[in-house]
């Protein structure tokens, strides 16, 4: 675990509500006193437009006036590999705010469990929080080493792998979910799933669009993907 700096309205408020989060200091511009001190959280510091600039090294995001320095907790993926969950992997993805994009959509639809390559990942980069409007703060992300094995031992702890990918043998409509330990992975924004883990997938789907286009970004796939899921399977 290692401190990280966020950036974002809803990052910061949803790590100070967050059980998986750390805080060590909290700044805002003065305007935001009221949304914290609604949130009963008094441990801030007020600094100037400066300050946000200094930290972003001026690049163009979107702070609204609060920033925080936090330590996400560390998640056991062997204990995951024991629960009825269903997980999402991300495969290739190297966007942040693409993965910030997915991981917000999994909270949305009641997937708590993110499992993503070291190579691709960087837990502290800004756009990738501010894209998943704080999800970040509120799901598990596990971090490997190679994807590939990973899905070899949930398969053989009775998972099922879906991938999806534009020539999938499934349409996503009518296909039959499990309630639980359901895989989804998505794949590159540019190339999709890698070979190696579309052979080791259960079945390969695909969301049916007209052919003016070629495919979707796939943030709006997994929307659509897992809101299939959740809508099967909801409570």
């Amino acid at each position: 675990m290692k401190n990280y700096m966020i950036l974002g309205k809803y990052p910061v408020i949803e790590a100070i509500k967050s059980s998986f989060v750390n805080l060590s200091n909290i700044y805002i511009l003065k305007q935001n006193i009221k949304n914290l001190t609604n949130l009963n959280c008094t441990n801030f510091e007020i600094v100037d437009k400066k300050f946000f600039n200094k930290i972003s090294k001026n690049q163009d995001i979107v702070h609204q006036g609060y920033a925080a320095k936090v330590v996400k907790s560390s998640f056991d993926l062997k204990k995951l590999i024991q629960t009825n969950n269903n997980i999402v992997l991300i495969d290739n993805v190297n966007d942040p705010r693409n993965q910030g994009a997915i991981i917000r959509n999994c909270l949305a639809f009641n997937i708590l469990d993110i499992i993503i390559e070291k190579k691709f990942y960087q837990e502290d980069n800004y756009f990738m929080h501010i894209a998943s409007s704080g999800a970040t703060m509120k799901t598990r992300i596990y971090e490997v080493s190679n994807l590939n094995n990973i899905i070899k031992t949930l398969k053989n702890n009775n998972f099922y792998i879906y991938g999806f990918d534009n020539n999938g043998s499934y349409s996503i409509d009518n296909f039959e979910f499990n309630k639980n330990k359901n895989v989804f992975i998505f794949g590159s924004e540019s190339s999709g799933l890698r070979n190696n883990i579309t052979d080791k997938c259960d079945a390969l789907l695909k969301i049916d669009i007209n052919k003016d286009i070629d495919s979707l970004n796939v943030s709006n796939a997994s929307a659509i993907s897992l809101y299939e899921l959740y809508k099967k399977n909801r409570p």
